[in-house]
């Protein structure tokens, strides 16, 4: 017979080997569940996230700092972080959605080796003109780097409407972008386009050209997204320019449109967005889309009371998303239009003249193309 206490040891003595099992099992789970959020999680995380997380363990630091993970955040990565403001003095700031999450090293670009103003801006990178000599560059804010590009061969004027054309391809490590610079001939009623390709680091004059009827003059802002860059014209029509094919076209705006609006995208497609006057805490803002640019929506905005603002509603530049962005009196507000939510950026005193710019917060390096 087997005596009783032999029994009980026996009961609690430890298979060793299915602890083993065990062990290994939770040790697969966590591994498998890193590499889903290495995966699936971090390259869809803004720049300032990330830099934090490098924190959380050495694989996370060396995941992070790897460029394989920086190439495809931004190339996932596309939200509004903020906007880059630039007033009539020449100071530049950030001003960002949310502090704790999109933030840049230098938002004064500090980094660059001259001053400059800012001219447009896209998936991560700025494009920038000398204040004083009028040299063209293109930087990288989250990795304070910058490249000089060679001189065009015609002039673009003072203030170019030039667009910064940049989509970061999955299969490509290297950021190529082009520019794209209209400009009028002197005394012929034609608009010409210069445009800058990184790839071959040079100027070519496209073969098309557009009648510039009256009322065609370009304004300084232009926009770029999905291939096309656009430029709003004193008349109240875009001219459109398909980057690839070369192909311009010029897209009437709804008649009964107000003027002063701002190009922007919202539901994955371009949108003129225009707003009415503050008053009494209200304004009124429409969103014209489509092809035939009609009116898609329009929003009744109220403000809380708490937010005592009147007077002129300027809408300001935005990309990827439901969100309009509004300066009144020098105070930028951010509606969110799916929830209702307003959010008060900053309240910077800056005029309207002030330049505006959305900034994505990506992490996309131009190393690979620095002389």
């Amino acid at each position: 017979m087997v005596d009783k206490a032999e029994m009980e040891h026996e009961e609690y003595q430890i298979d060793y080997k299915k602890v083993v099992e065990a062990i290994e099992r939770q040790n697969k789970r966590k591994n498998n569940l890193e590499e889903l959020v290495k995966k699936y999680v971090l390259p869809f995380l803004p720049a300032k996230s990330l830099a934090r997380f490098k924190a959380v363990s050495k694989e996370w630091n060396q995941w992070i700092s790897n460029p394989f993970l920086p190439h495809m955040q931004s190339n996932f990565f596309r939200q509004i972080s903020g906007l880059f403001c630039q007033n009539e003095q020449g100071t530049i700031s950030f001003i960002s959605l949310d502090s704790n999450t999109y933030d840049i090293p230098q938002h004064s670009l500090n980094f660059m080796p001259v001053f400059v103003n800012l001219v447009s801006t896209c998936n991560g990178l700025l494009f920038c003109q000398d204040r004083f000599g009028g040299t063209y560059y293109v930087c990288s804010p989250v990795y304070r780097e910058w490249k000089e590009l060679p001189e065009p061969s015609y002039y673009h004027g003072e203030k170019p409407a030039a667009v910064l054309a940049f989509d970061p391809y999955l299969l490509n490590f290297e950021a190529h972008f082009d520019l794209i610079c209209a400009f009028p001939l002197i005394d012929i009623p034609v608009i010409c386009f210069e445009i800058y390709s990184s790839k071959t680091n040079s100027w070519r004059v496209s073969s098309v050209e557009c009648l510039s009827e009256e009322g065609l003059d370009l304004t300084f802002a232009g926009f770029y997204m999905k291939g096309y860059a656009y430029w709003m014209t004193k008349s109240g029509n875009i001219l459109v320019c398909d980057v690839k094919n070369e192909v311009f076209d010029v897209l009437p705006l709804s008649a009964d449109s107000k003027k002063g609006g701002t190009l922007t995208e919202m539901y994955g497609e371009l949108c003129y967005v225009c707003s009415s006057d503050m008053f009494e805490h209200e304004c009124e803002i429409e969103i014209y889309g489509g092809l035939d640019m009609t009116l898609k929506l329009k929003i009744h905005l109220r403000l809380p009371d708490s937010i005592n603002l009147v007077g002129e509603c300027q809408m300001l530049p935005c990309i990827n998303g439901e969100t309009l962005i509004l300066l009144v009196e020098g105070t930028i507000i951010c509606y969110h239009v799916r929830d209702g939510r307003i959010q008060v950026l900053s309240r910077t005193g800056n005029s309207p003249e002030s330049r505006y710019l959305p900034y994505v917060n990506s992490l996309v390096s131009l190393s690979c193309q620095l002389e």
